[in-house]
């Protein structure tokens, strides 16, 4: 049962992630405009700020490992 739920929460991810890029692109074609950031800036800030730290603290070491296994290391 874990393969097929665990299969279907990455099959939503695509589909949000598409989703999300085609609405990018129809906002954008109306003259929104979207201000791309430098994600390892901002993820300098927060973790110099003792953002990551704290969270990593509330979510314990094994939760906080498997989120880093989708990014890079946080904190």
């Amino acid at each position: 049962m874990s393969k097929n739920v665990n299969a279907a929460a990455v099959a939503q991810r695509q589909d949000v992630a598409r989703l999300n890029a085609s609405l990018k692109d129809e906002l954008a074609s109306k003259g929104l405009v979207f201000n791309d950031v430098d994600r390892a800036r901002f993820q300098d800030v927060l973790r110099n700020a003792g953002f990551y730290l704290e969270w990593k603290n509330k979510y314990g070491e094994e939760l906080w490992q498997v989120l880093e296994e989708s990014t890079r290391k946080l904190a």
